[in-house]
């Protein structure tokens, strides 16, 4: 997959594009001819287990988590339109107006809450995984 990646960075820069400073393109070409020609290596961009993150949620039994906090939120990551719509306009009142948008000055909710959430069930499972680990700090 790293090859097949090597190559599709390669190529682009190649033809689309030209590569940022801190990429050298010489070392992507070495990278994706490394173990084949990368005429004969296939470009894989999917997830290296052929599952998206919704199927291995429910392979783990985290459906509900993944319905919680990732379905919506992705879309902030991708800019998908929801996402930019609450987070940067808000509706006009006046049914003269047509329900247009204008830019909102208002902030985002906050995220520490959830995310402190999430950072303990991550330490739930690890202290289940791992029950014979001892503290090395004393309180």
């Amino acid at each position: 997959m790293v090859a097949g990646q090597a190559k599709l960075n390669s190529l682009r820069f190649d033809i689309d594009m030209e590569s940022p400073k801190y990429i050298n393109s010489q070392l992507l070409e070495d990278i994706a001819n490394e173990d084949l020609w990368e005429e004969f290596l296939s470009i894989e961009i999917g997830h290296w287990c052929n599952k998206d993150l919704r199927k291995l949620s429910l392979q783990s039994d985290l459906k509900e988590l993944y319905d919680s906090y990732y379905s919506w939120t992705s879309g902030y990551t991708h800019g998908a339109w929801g996402a930019v719509r609450e987070s940067c306009y808000e509706t006009c009142g006046n049914p003269l107006h047509r329900f247009h948008r204008y830019p909102k000055y208002n902030q985002l909710y906050d995220t520490v809450y959830d995310s402190a959430q999430l950072v303990n069930l991550i330490l739930d499972d690890l202290d289940r995984a791992y029950p014979e680990f001892k503290p090395r700090f004393l309180s």
